[in-house]
């Protein structure tokens, strides 16, 4: 498994992050209270299960729903590690599809990381979560432009004034425009 990682046709950042993810060694927030970090272990994204790997990248409704979305909810299956489910993808797929199948894994964690950072705000190497006055929502957005692609893709987060996390939405539009009207696309996404 581990030569079949390496000789992926996907980037090096994510051949390294798929090592990583098969070696159970991602920062997700039960890895991180085994190392005595601190925080809830209970996934950022759905806040009901506890955050291991194979929830963030497979199980967690929002992962469903992007696999669904693609017509790859058969991969969701039923295995405890992410390194058993990349075994059985691997027989199931050929060489390209796998490769999108590891680009989505990554595209999800890292919009867990966007969303867990969305949370908080660092100053002075202190982390202070900034959420909204009682009775309103945060929406925070943000966009990339990808000239080399002819695209822009841009990714929202709604929390209400407890921290609960409302709403998740990310998309790819195959137009480019300036960066401030792909986020204006962004916020009007959101707001609909």
């Amino acid at each position: 498994m581990w030569n079949q990682i390496w000789n992926l046709k996907v980037p090096l950042k994510t051949k390294n992050f798929v090592w990583r993810a098969a070696a159970n060694c991602l920062p997700t927030n039960h890895n991180l209270r085994t190392k005595k970090v601190e925080l809830n272990v209970l996934c950022p994204t759905c806040k009901k299960n506890v955050e291991i790997t194979m929830h963030c990248l497979v199980y967690c409704p929002f992962a469903k729903g992007c696999w669904e979305r693609l017509g790859l909810n058969f991969l969701v299956g039923s295995e405890s590690s992410f390194l058993d489910w990349c075994t059985r993808v691997w027989s199931l797929l050929d060489a390209a599809r796998v490769a999108t199948v590891v680009m989505v894994c990554a595209s999800l964690w890292t919009s867990r990381n966007d969303l867990w950072l969305s949370i908080f705000t660092f100053e002075d190497g202190v982390e202070h979560q900034t959420k909204p006055a009682d009775d309103f929502i945060k929406v925070n957005v943000d966009a990339a432009i990808f000239h080399n692609r002819d695209c822009h893709s841009f990714a929202c987060v709604a929390i209400n004034s407890i921290s609960l996390l409302l709403s998740v939405i990310s998309s790819c539009w195959l137009s480019v425009f300036q960066f401030g009207l792909a986020e204006t696309i962004g916020v009007k996404e959101a707001l609909s």
